[in-house]
């Protein structure tokens, strides 16, 4: 186990308060009614029912950061958190902006909260409120959706807080990421809390496996929504079909040499837009899985690999066309976003586009200029309409 220190700076006044809490990982399997029975077994145990308060939230949860996630990497937080209740009293009908500074596991974390006053504040505002040093542009890089049961319970002159919370990507709450319990100190001796924390973890590991947690909340979600196997699940299928599972046998290899492997192309699209900064997080990951599995069924008889998300999906699919002649007669009818990872792919075909004679290569820098202008109204200055711009001159 582990105590860490945190520090609260309200809105019009620094308060130097001590926060000890223990989280506890909860594995996913483990089911709500299962959860609730331990926690409940354990304020049974050890207090009656009229020191414990219950309270059921739904919460959304708005995580903040620049460009080059700089918060993160630093191990701070900020984000916006909304909640409902849905039993019990409400108690706040306006979002909590919550900026939180230091390594998890340390003495010097630090957090600074307040409640805005109409729930429509701008990033830089939170952060101009809070006291937050950011590298670039603020900007919303990810939501999850919370299913939260709090217990409020005084143990003889020890009150603490029991959270129950479960992590979900989307607003239905049917796709769970993670599961979490934790105990927290709000008044009382440190060496009284101490003991009932460790009753309480021995009294829910004789239900259920628990791990205790050592990272922020804010760089497990983010794992998430930088899904680093998923990306290696469509490279490797990439590489795989279009070696194997190609319509042709030519299809297997780049035109330019005749010796390439042909999935170098969606690969280079792929790490290609992770690396540009201005787009949206969820924008790059999701357009380079699809980059890298955008040939798989225009050009194999293989399909998607198992587990390809939804959104995903839908991409490769706008960018999958019969021909290079319905492509340029479709391709205004798909999507911004496809229209965008069109453009990866169209740039990367100029790279080693030695092949194309000078009729094909004029249409292709005209459909590709075409496409970089569009992603540079909608999405800004971005590298590869750089890219795109020089190659075409």
């Amino acid at each position: 186990m582990y105590l860490y220190l945190t520090t609260r700076q309200k809105p019009e006044e620094t308060s130097m308060n001590k926060e000890y809490e223990f989280k506890y990982d909860i594995p996913v399997e483990i089911g709500i009614n299962s959860v609730c029975s331990a926690i409940g077994a354990f304020t049974d145990e050890i207090t009656s029912e009229d020191n414990v308060e219950v309270v059921h939230k739904e919460n959304k949860f708005v995580f903040i950061d620049d460009a080059g996630l700089s918060l993160l990497n630093r191990g701070d937080t900020l984000r916006r958190v909304h909640f409902e209740t849905k039993e019990g009293k409400r108690h706040h009908n306006t979002p909590r902006c919550d900026y939180k500074s230091g390594a998890v596991n340390s003495k010097d974390r630090k957090e600074n909260s307040y409640f805005e006053p109409r729930g429509d504040i701008a990033p830089w505002q939170m952060a101009q409120k809070l006291d937050v040093d950011v590298a670039g542009e603020l900007s919303e890089v990810a939501t999850v959706f919370t299913s939260h049961w709090q217990y409020d319970v005084t143990i003889g002159t020890v009150r603490v807080e029991i959270s129950y919370d479960r992590f979900y990507r989307d607003e239905a709450r049917t796709s769970l990421i993670f599961q979490e319990v934790e105990i927290e100190l709000k008044e009382g001796a440190e060496a009284d809390f101490e003991n009932v924390s460790m009753m309480f973890a021995q009294s829910i590991s004789r239900r259920f496996v628990v791990k205790l947690s050592r990272i922020q909340k804010y760089a497990r979600v983010m794992r998430e929504f930088c899904p680093t196997d998923a990306l290696m699940v469509a490279v490797n299928h990439a590489f795989s079909v279009h070696r194997d599972e190609s319509l042709k046998l030519s299809n297997s290899l780049r035109r330019h040499d005749g010796l390439s492997p042909y999935a170098i192309h969606p690969c280079w699209c792929a790490l290609t837009i992770l690396q540009e900064p201005l787009l949206p997080h969820q924008l790059r990951w999701d357009g380079a899985i699809a980059l890298a599995l955008h040939d798989v069924l225009e050009d194999t008889t293989a399909k998607l690999p198992e587990g390809t998300t939804p959104s995903v999906a839908k991409l490769v699919d706008e960018m999958t066309f019969e021909s290079y002649g319905e492509e340029l007669n479709s391709w205004w009818k798909i999507s911004r976003e496809a229209q965008l990872l069109k453009l990866y792919d169209k740039v990367s075909n100029l790279l080693d586009g030695t092949w194309m004679h000078d009729e094909k290569a004029a249409m292709y820098k005209f459909y590709t200029l075409r496409l970089a202008g569009i992603a540079n109204k909608h999405y800004g200055d971005l590298n590869i309409v750089r890219i795109a711009r020089a190659i075409c001159a």
